[in-house]
């Protein structure tokens, strides 16, 4: 392993350096070619791990002003961005919601209503995790409900790698939670960056209700589709014992605790708020889901304490989507985007709104196999996105939300963060997810391409 790292190291420095060492591209010029050096280096790394993900970030950082990209101050003040503090309060909401029984209280309803049915059950895996993920990030969503699948196949002697169960029950998890994430504006960190994206390059604002016409249609309808797949793909065994008997071990009180009441409430007011906010500029998706955590603190409420909070903070996360958001800055002032969208994306003008979106979500789902990490997707690609929709007479609109939908599908192998915490289980294997995954992964592409254009046009976008 120690090896492997130290080659993908000295792999990231050689395509660096060889990159840098190259004749500068015509329309190009030095600060677009260094700023590609950096870009693959940087890819190179987070695909192989070689160092934490948070670390190359912080790389990009500081090899800006050494190889001319941008100086010191605008690399660091490109960092910070309201992204940032959304995805910080969105570990608070999660880390409240999951202090409480109230996701238990779901998943336990939504699976004594399923019965013994197996193709119900596999039904209730995946929209549990995805109403979760409306409101969570994805990451806890989907452990909290492989958690209980866990309780079921252990009462069932299910064993990992020969159950057809397991594997269908481990992936819908995750294909549930990713579907979800795209429901709501705050059901994922990537659709915030894309928001704040959009808004910074093009001046196109999407507000929260918007944004929940263009996502919760394809969420509703690809929920069902993505069971259906995977029911038919593994042909899970029947259960053979009451699902009721084994969630009775699920503590959860009959009536709703005080705690619980309070989050109720306190997401209830962020949701009333982030509505608002399609009418009233004043009010801005981050500063809700900041006030919102504040909230979960004060005296009187004491929901969370900082003890509690500050361990559920993924600080690599969060350092990542700083780094990728300055570099993808330095994409857009060095005029790397300009030059990519002139030498391969103007030749694809002519294809027609639906192609053409269809088209670029497969590339962004593609785009997994070789960077499994969405918010980096998103960076290098909503600019040049944003000047090809220019050329086609097309809503700079569809083409970002239809990248920020496509950028957190990682359904055809297990290399991001949401399915791995089911791959690790060992019930499945690559191939068991590429199976039910690229017929997933194509259908949301094409609910994708054919309704986020039809909204757009609805909204006015």
């Amino acid at each position: 392993m120690v090896h492997k790292k130290f080659f993908s190291l000295l792999a990231a420095l050689a395509l660096l350096l060889g990159t840098l060492a190259l004749p500068v591209p015509e329309g190009l010029g030095v600060a677009g070619r260094n700023t590609l050096g950096l870009l693959l280096a940087a890819l190179v790394l987070w695909v192989t791990e070689a160092v934490p993900l948070a670390v190359t970030a912080l790389a990009l950082i500081i090899l800006q002003p050494v190889y001319g990209v941008a100086d010191l101050n605008d690399a660091f003040k490109e960092f910070i961005s309201p992204v940032i503090f959304f995805v910080i309060a969105s570990y608070g909401i999660s880390a409240s919601i999951m202090k409480t029984p109230l996701a238990y209280r779901m998943a336990k309803w939504l699976l004594v209503n399923a019965g013994n049915n197996t193709a119900k059950i596999i039904l209730a895996f995946t929209i549990g995790p995805a109403v979760l993920s409306a409101f969570v990030s994805n990451v806890p969503a989907a452990a909290l409900f492989m958690g209980l699948a866990l309780s079921i196949l252990d009462a069932l002697g299910a064993k990992p790698g020969s159950s057809r169960l397991g594997k269908a029950l481990m992936i819908a998890i995750p294909f549930g939670a990713m579907i979800g994430g795209i429901a709501t504006p705050s059901g994922s960190s990537i659709n915030i960056l894309v928001l704040y994206l959009l808004d910074k390059y093009v001046h196109v604002n999407i507000s929260f209700l918007d944004w929940i016409f263009f996502g919760l249609p394809i969420a509703v309808v690809m929920v069902p589709i993505s069971s259906y797949v995977i029911v038919k793909v593994f042909k899970p065994e029947a259960l053979g014992l009451d699902v009721a008997a084994v969630l009775k071990g699920m503590d959860t009180q009959k009536h709703l605790t005080l705690t619980e009441k309070k989050v109720i409430t306190i997401l209830g007011l962020m949701m009333i708020f982030w509505l608002a906010s399609t009418w009233i500029t004043a009010i801005n998706i981050t500063m809700v889901a900041i006030a919102g955590l504040i909230l979960f603190f004060v005296p009187g409420i004491n929901v969370l304490s900082w003890d509690e909070f500050s361990p559920e903070v993924g600080w690599d996360a969060v350092i990542m989507i700083g780094g990728v958001t300055s570099i993808g800055a330095a994409v857009v002032s060095s005029g790397l985007s300009t030059w990519f969208l002139n030498e391969i994306l103007q030749n694809l003008v002519g294809l027609g709104v639906v192609p053409l979106t269809a088209l670029i979500g497969m590339i962004i789902n593609l785009l997994h196999l070789l960077l499994p990490i969405g918010p980096a997707i998103v960076t290098i690609s909503i600019q040049p996105l944003a000047d090809l929709s220019v050329l086609a007479g097309i809503s700079p609109a569809i083409f970002a939300i239809t990248t920020a939908f496509l950028a957190g599908c990682c359904m055809l192998l297990p290399l991001d963060a949401v399915p791995l915490i089911t791959y690790n289980k060992k019930f499945y294997t690559m191939w068991d997810m590429f199976k039910s995954g690229l017929i997933t992964s194509t259908v949301w592409v094409l609910v994708t391409a054919v309704w986020v254009p039809v909204v757009a046009f609805l909204t006015g976008y």
